[in-house]
């Protein structure tokens, strides 16, 4: 169970039908090459399992357009193209 006094971070999931679910997470568990390893599996895998308080969710990936993790892990995989600016 998440404190108030934890620092929180955002797992934002945008499915392809548009529909947008925002999850929180403690910071220290988007921290570490734990983290790292976690991402480049959920990028090979074909869901993404969230364990929530009460219940287990598991998303399908085909179903998922897009995640994003905020603010960004500090350790992330080779994988991971770095300092990246968006252009309008």
């Amino acid at each position: 169970m998440m404190t108030d006094s934890t620092p929180m971070a955002h797992i934002t999931i945008t499915f392809n039908n548009g529909a947008v679910q925002v999850y929180a997470v403690t910071e220290q568990q988007l921290d570490g090459l734990q983290m790292a390893s976690r991402v480049k599996s959920m990028m090979e895998a074909n869901v993404v399992a969230l364990e929530l308080e009460d219940r287990l969710v598991m998303l399908p990936m085909a179903n998922i357009r897009m995640i994003e993790v905020s603010p960004s892990p500090t350790k992330l995989p080779d994988t991971v193209i770095r300092q990246v600016l968006p252009v309008d």
